[in-house]
């Protein structure tokens, strides 16, 4: 066989291009690595995917598509925690991944591969198994009414449904480039006050209704305060040259209204300086007034509800200043009328079928069936006879009440409770609930007069819901008083219902502490941070 011998420059110089191909290669080869497998992926990485159809029988899955792509790569695992599979690979922005089980839960992850072989991962993207049942519906936003002050907002809230956690309050202030949360209420309150508002001002504010975790639509509403007004201030008062007093004359007073439960007075001052003024009381039998109730100056009306039927009072005022009184004023008479001995019998229906209708009301009331409780409530008549042949025609109108209370038909409740107290006069629940119809029509004077009756016939409470109920009451004087401080536009007043409030939270948030639990804790707590924000309110002014 012929042998070829390369001359040794050849033999050097192919030897040499050999070596650099090597070279090439081997640089190549560190320079760009292999891709990664998916579980080393980058997944910082955002190319939006999502699910576009969940059923039995495909899981559709969408991504947006990214500059530069070159591929992308699918990937599902059974579970949070399962192996890998790549099951799509392609250019497209959308696969339907047909094999799986509708009672199994799937990961995707979704891979981009770019033109220069670099990659990155978006995921996991959770999709639970397609026989679970579907998210709830979010819940409908609550009904706002508004009204405003100089440096106040009130809004009256009615939420749709008994499915309702909370309703979350935010505000926007002009200075402000969005809404910030300001409160969260109960869904059994019907009414929030945000004051230390700035007079002459636009406020939005935004309601939204919360369900196990959903939200509702915002509930958008303005406000625009009034401007301030500028009050000024009555003269000092001008003390008599030393030696003399004062020449004090006492209150002018009238009935302004009575029943056979109640006795109310109103009057007017006749002196420019007045620090308080005493209401004196005694039976026309009797020999010697007896102080009724001192109140301070601002306070023009008292209702007096320690009255019995067939009883004549005798009322006298009169005022203090600087520690002198004045004399008593006119005595004001006032008679209340007996209650017959004998009611007259009442013509109508057959009343055989009150103790029928009575259960089943009393008992849909207390399942919470509340229209199923008015329809048999309602057809429980009046008998004739005392109070013991009466038991189901008055709790029927109390239970008839809190219905409409409940509809915040306030009215409709005052109606049917104050039938109810005309039947027994000595009852305190009915009362409490009276003071709370009165708070919703924002009547704060006729509250706080129930209210104070709460406590005159305490003793009748049960034991299991005496201490809920004066808690609640306590609470409800306390908001009377905060809004008639807000509203009342006479100085003097004002600052007599500003330190009645102040004294009463004081005292409100010494006898319940934040240690203490009476009723559901989260009302019990929710209600004394209430009080706490209406003394900051007040202390701060």
């Amino acid at each position: 066989m012929k042998q070829i011998f390369l001359n040794p420059a050849v033999r050097k110089l192919s030897l040499f291009f050999v070596l650099a191909l090597a070279l090439v290669v081997l640089a190549i080869i560190l320079i760009i690595p292999p891709s990664p497998p998916p579980d080393e992926l980058d997944s910082a990485f955002d190319v939006g995917l999502r699910t576009q159809e969940v059923t039995e029988k495909r899981i559709a899955l969408y991504w947006d598509l990214i500059d530069g792509a070159r591929e992308y790569e699918v990937y599902r695992a059974i579970g949070e925690g399962g192996e890998r599979t790549r099951i799509y690979s392609g250019s497209g922005n959308t696969h339907a991944d047909t094999r799986h089980s509708p009672d199994k839960l799937y990961t995707y992850w979704i891979r981009v591969i770019f033109a220069d072989n670099t990659s990155h991962e978006d995921g996991p993207k959770y999709v639970p198994p397609g026989n679970a049942p579907p998210p709830p519906r979010p819940p409908e936003p609550p009904a706002i009414s508004s009204t405003s002050g100089k440096d106040f907002a009130q809004f009256r809230i009615r939420v749709s449904g008994d499915a309702i956690d909370d309703v979350i309050v935010e505000r926007k202030d002009p200075a402000e480039a969005g809404f910030r949360q300001i409160k969260i209420l109960a869904s059994t309150e019907t009414a929030f006050t945000d004051s230390g508002l700035q007079p002459g001002t636009r406020y939005e504010y935004r309601f939204f209704a919360s369900a196990g975790g959903n939200l509702s639509r915002a509930k958008t509403v303005t406000v625009t305060t009034g401007k301030e007004k500028k009050i000024t201030p009555p003269p000092p008062p001008i003390d008599p040259s030393p030696g003399t007093k004062p020449v004090l004359l006492p209150p002018v007073a009238a009935v302004g209204d009575k029943g056979d439960n109640f006795v109310k007075l109103s009057w007017n001052y006749q002196n420019a300086y007045v620090e308080q003024v005493t209401i004196e009381r005694k039976t026309a039998s009797a020999k010697k007034f007896v102080e009724l109730v001192t109140l301070s100056a601002g306070e023009k009306v008292f209702t007096d509800y320690n009255v019995e039927p067939g009883n004549t009072y005798h009322y006298q005022l009169k005022i203090a200043y600087k520690g002198q009184a004045s004399k008593a004023g006119e005595i004001i008479p006032v008679e209340i009328a007996r209650k017959p001995d004998k009611e007259p019998e009442i013509s109508g229906p057959d009343l055989t079928g009150n103790k029928d209708y009575f259960r089943k009301g009393e008992a849909a009331f207390k399942s919470g069936n509340h229209g199923e409780a008015e329809s048999n409530l309602s057809k429980v008549q009046k008998p004739a006879g005392e109070i013991e042949q009466r038991k189901e025609y008055l709790a029927a109108r109390i239970y008839l009440g809190q219905i409409e209370l409940r509809r915040a038909n306030y009215r409709d409740a005052i109606s049917y409770l104050q039938e109810a107290a005309q039947i027994q006069s000595n009852r305190p629940d009915v009362y409490y609930w009276l003071g709370n119809a009165s708070l919703g029509l924002e009547d704060y004077h006729s509250a706080i007069g129930f209210f104070d009756k709460v406590y005159l016939y305490k003793l009748n409470l049960s034991r299991e819901t005496g201490k809920e109920a004066i808690f609640n009451t306590d609470y409800g004087i306390i908001v009377s008083y905060y809004h008639l401080w807000q509203n009342e536009t006479d100085e003097t007043q004002k600052i007599a219902h500003e330190q009645e409030c102040v004294n009463r939270a004081e005292h409100f948030l010494r006898k319940y502490p934040p240690g203490q639990s009476i009723g559901p804790e989260k009302d019990y707590q929710l209600k004394r941070k209430n009080v706490e924000i209406y003394q900051q309110n007040l202390i701060s002014r």
